[in-house]
């Protein structure tokens, strides 16, 4: 699907919880992409909650899927 792109734009918003795809969506699009070798451009937005609050669990191994691909914690 990428082949014939010269740049793939991603703009999904986040709410700032790991429970959310936004972000797992875009690592999967990123991925691809550099398989590719298509460019892409990451629209961010600020971070509702601040981007200074940390909090949950973090995921474990045993559970990373595709509502959870990394080790991070839940906020």
């Amino acid at each position: 699907m990428l082949d014939d792109l010269d740049v793939l734009v991603i703009d999904l918003p986040d709410i700032g919880s790991r429970y959310y795809t936004f972000m797992w969506t875009m690592a999967l699009c990123l991925r691809q992409a550099e398989r590719a070798g298509t460019a892409v451009v990451v629209l961010d937005r600020p971070n509702p909650l601040g981007g200074d609050y940390v909090a949950g669990f973090t995921m474990e191994k045993k559970y990373i899927s595709f509502v959870g691909q990394f080790e991070i914690p839940q906020v």
